[in-house]
C-alpha cells in the first residue's frame, strides 16, 4: 500500500477490519487504474467470494463512489503539507523544566489530532513525514495503580516510550531493534502487569536515591532499556527520570501556549507546538511520574 489511511477515532473498529482485508487494496488498485468501470470488470480483475461485501464496505466509508453502476475513486493520496505557521517571540525562560514539562502535556492532552473524515497520505512525502512528527502526550496508568507514567512522544510512535511498544505488539506492528530486546525480556506479559511491576521498583525511589539490587530481574532490565532507571554501578540503580508535583503555574504555561494557537486548527497548533519542543529541547523532561491521590 503506497499510502497511509487517517480516519476518525468513532470508525476505528470498521477501518481496522477494512485495513486487515487484501481485498481493500486489490479493488482500490483496480478502481484507481479503471476509472468508470462497471461491478463485472471489478469481479473478472478480484474474483474472490467476500469482493462484493468489501466493495459495499468501501463505498458506506465513501472511498469509492457508485453513480449509475460505474465505480469511482473518491478518496485519492495527497502528499503536500500545507501548514505554514512561524514561531515568534517565544520565550523559553518564562518557565522552570518542571512546568515547560507538564504544561506542554497538559496542551497535548487537551488539543488531540483527531481527523473529521478519512484522508489517505501518500507515503513518504511531504504531508506523511509532518503528520508523523507532530507531538503527543502519552499516559498510562495500571488498574488500581498509584503511578502515572507519563511521556512524549510523536504521532508516527517513534519515540521509545511504554506505550508505544506495547501498541506495536497489540498491533503486530515491527519492533525497533530496542523494542525486540525488551520482549526478549518481557515476552507476552500484559501490560497492567508491566506497570503495576514497574511501579514497584520505582515506587522505592520516593524515599531513596540508589537502590540496590544483586540479582537484575527481567523488569529491572526492561526498565533500563526504557531508559526509566540508571545503573550506576554494579547492582545500585538510580532514577533516569523526574517525579513531579502539579503546581499552580502549570495553568500559566497552558494559557501561555495556547495565547500562540488562537485562531489556529489543531493540525496548525500542534506544530506550533512541536516547533516550541524543538527550541525547549532539553528543558523539559521526555518521561515523567506522577503520584496519584
Amino acid at each position: 500500500m503506497d499510502f497511509s489511511v487517517f480516519y476518525p477515532k468513532n470508525e476505528d473498529k470498521e477501518w481496522k477490519k477494512l485495513l486487515r482485508s487484501d481485498l481493500f487494496i486489490k479493488i482500490y488498485d483496480y478502481i484507481s487504474q479503471n476509472q468508470n468501470c462497471i461491478l463485472r470488470e471489478i469481479k473478472l480483475a478480484v474474483p474472490e467470494k467476500e469482493m462484493e461485501r468489501t466493495l459495499d464496505k468501501m463505498i458506506e466509508l465513501k472511498i469509492v463512489s457508485r453513480v449509475n453502476r460505474r465505480y469511482e475513486i473518491l478518496l485519492k493520496p495527497v502528499s503536500k503539507w500545507e501548514v505554514d505557521v512561524s514561531l515568534a517571540e517565544f520565550d523559553k525562560e518564562k518557565f522552570t523544566k518542571d512546568e515547560w514539562t507538564q504544561g506542554l502535556f497538559a496542551f497535548l492532552q487537551k488539543h488531540l489530532l483527531a481527523f473529521d473524515s478519512p484522508v489517505f497520505v501518500a507515503k513518504d512525502s511531504e504531508l506523511e513525514q509532518g503528520i508523523m512528527a507532530l507531538p503527543t502526550a502519552q499516559s498510562l496508568v495500571a488498574q488500581g495503580g498509584r503511578l502515572e507514567f507519563a511521556a512524549f512522544s510523536d504521532f508516527g510512535r517513534g519515540a521509545n516510550s511504554l506505550e508505544n511498544y506495547f501498541e506495536k505488539l497489540d498491533k503486530g506492528a515491527e519492533l525497533t531493534a530496542e523494542q525486540a530486546e525488551v520482549y526478549e525480556l518481557l515476552g507476552d506479559v500484559s501490560l497492567d502487569y508491566t506497570l503495576k511491576t514497574f511501579g514497584v521498583w520505582l515506587l522505592r525511589f520516593m524515599n531513596r536515591e540508589v537502590i540496590k539490587s544483586r540479582r537484575k530481574d527481567i523488569f529491572l532490565s526492561a526498565l533500563l532499556k526504557f531508559q526509566m532507571m540508571k545503573e550506576i554501578e554494579e547492582g545500585q540503580y538510580g532514577l533516569n527520570l523526574p517525579f513531579l508535583e502539579e503546581n499552580e503555574r502549570i495553568g500559566e504555561v497552558l494559557v501561555y501556549l495556547e495565547g500562540f494557537c488562537v485562531g489556529k486548527s489543531t493540525l496548525e497548533s500542534l506544530e506550533l507546538v512541536r516547533q516550541m519542543m524543538d527550541v525547549l529541547e532539553g528543558n523539559f523532561y521526555p518521561q515523567f511520574l506522577r503520584i496519584l491521590d
